[in-house]
């Protein structure tokens, strides 16, 4: 099975997942939902104990948080969880609890052909797709831009 996820990953090029490291934006995104009570106290204040708590905040199936860590696109840290189904409303309530923006793609560094890719941002950024591969943009850069996970469709400036 080793053998099969490396082949995949070397095909696919899925960028590499830091499992189970949350980044830091995100947790500074969730001390405050504690603090104001929105967010149960956890058990520890470890980043895994303070995620965990906040993915149960914020309800749903929790299918969509599986096999999470951190990943880098475009020189950006993003929170990534590789699930083996697809909770789309799961995620949603997760991103709209802490003002994120999240989107899906097929190619994941978990289990690559068997596992999806959940990528989310802060909600200033913005992720496109680029030739099957997530582009991240901050949103000052290219305010004609749509998340793939938003609503709406992209227009390019010139676009009437």
């Amino acid at each position: 099975m080793k053998e099969i996820i490396r082949k995949r990953r070397e095909f696919f090029q899925p960028s590499e997942v830091k499992p189970y490291k949350v980044p830091k934006w995100l947790i500074a995104r969730i001390y405050p939902k504690v603090k104001s009570g929105e967010i149960d106290e956890p058990i520890t204040r470890s980043d895994g104990c303070l995620l965990e708590t906040a993915v149960k905040a914020a309800g749903g199936s929790g299918l969509w948080f599986d096999h999470y860590g951190t990943t880098y696109e475009d020189g950006f840290e993003l929170f990534v969880c590789e699930p083996y189904e697809i909770d789309v409303e799961g995620a949603k309530r997760f991103a709209d609890l802490l003002g994120l923006k999240f989107a899906w793609f097929a190619n994941s560094w978990w289990f690559p052909g068997e596992t999806f890719r959940v990528l989310f941002i802060p909600g200033h950024w913005e992720i496109h797709e680029e030739k099957g591969t997530p582009r991240i943009v901050p949103i000052n850069l290219y305010p004609w831009a749509v998340p793939l996970c938003g609503g709406g469709s992209r227009k390019e400036p010139n676009d009437e």
